[in-house]
């Protein structure tokens, strides 16, 4: 590490699946980030698998950080998962997953993200990467606490675009609503990459994942077969075989800053309707301008997000291969 670089303290909340496991990859492999624990929540794996999940994955980059198990269903609802898409196990299943260590006993997730940020107050940038279940849970237990997060960078909803479980919800507001609401709510500067910018030229195809397992690199193998299950769920679904990786963009935001070309300062809602569930609005701009010149009265300042609207596909790509592969 090199002397006088600042390092950010996070807190990684995730479901893992592939996609997760990038994204943690890149989290554990940057210098300049510190991550204090990684906390497993139900989402598209059930709880154990997650946590498993989580456990390897940080086993195979040979860092010592702590897991701690959170929630195993949202906070009002049934469990949603998405094996469909990831494979049984949310990696392939291609028999990756054999942990050789297990999570922190006696302490859950909600209480230990409580417990770090009265340690750090100010300081930690939470990544929320799942169902917001935990941070629903933390925010009901201790809200002021939780508003001394310094930042949360947050994959989740349809950004500006369609869903991915229907037609406006996407999966981790989908699971459980109800937290995401509540996580929207804290008065702490809050980033959203939206699923819209996960797909099309973000998506790595089968030939990039090549380039990178060919370098001899164990994490690119890994994730290459982790990923193995969601290439074969998106030829069937789109004609495509690529892997969308949304968890790991989001982590690319959040870690190189640089490559976010456009975000707007936007007052959101969430959706809690039979056939609107966990659709998020984005008051964008735009449309800030028609309501007002429409005088259609809002409140433009509650639950601000930055909404990031455009990233520059060919830094990310660079910034994950080189971090990946090093």
């Amino acid at each position: 590490m090199q002397a006088g670089k600042i390092v950010r303290k996070v807190i990684i909340d995730t479901d893992v699946c592939s996609d997760d496991a990038a994204a943690l990859i890149l989290a554990l492999k940057s210098e300049d980030v510190e991550v204090l624990a990684i906390t497993t929540v139900s989402g598209g794996v059930l709880l154990d698998q997650a946590t498993k999940n989580a456990l390897m994955t940080v086993g195979l980059v040979g860092k010592n950080v702590p897991v701690y198990a959170g929630a195993a269903r949202p906070l009002q609802r049934e469990p949603f998962v998405t094996v469909s898409i990831h494979g049984p196990d949310g990696m392939g299943g291609c028999g990756l997953i054999h942990p050789t260590t297990n999570p922190v006993e006696g302490v859950c997730a909600c209480d230990a993200i409580l417990d770090l940020v009265r340690r750090y107050p100010g300081e930690i940038d939470l990544i929320e990467l799942a169902p917001a279940t935990n941070i629903g849970l933390a925010v009901q237990k201790d809200r002021e606490i939780m508003n001394k997060l310094h930042s949360i960078m947050i994959m989740g909803t349809a950004g500006l675009g369609p869903g991915n479980v229907d037609p406006v919800a996407e999966a981790n507001v989908y699971t459980d609503a109800e937290a995401f609401e509540l996580m929207l709510g804290l008065d702490v500067p809050k980033t959203i990459l939206g699923f819209d910018l996960c797909i099309g030229e973000s998506a790595f195809t089968q030939e990039e994942f090549r380039e990178m397992t060919a370098t001899g690199s164990k994490e690119a193998d890994y994730i290459e077969k982790a990923s193995s299950a969601l290439v074969q769920y998106n030829v069937a679904a789109r004609g495509k075989p690529v892997c969308d990786i949304c968890d790991a963009v989001a982590m690319g935001c959040y870690l190189w800053p640089e490559i976010v070309r456009k975000a707007d300062d936007c007052s959101t809602r969430i959706c809690m309707g039979e056939f609107d569930y966990g659709q998020v609005l984005f008051y964008t701009p735009e449309v800030k301008r028609m309501m007002e010149t429409n005088h259609i009265p809002f409140d433009f300042t509650k639950d601000v997000c930055r909404l990031i609207r455009e990233i520059d596909v060919k830094l990310f790509k660079e910034n994950f291969c080189r971090t990946v592969t090093s």
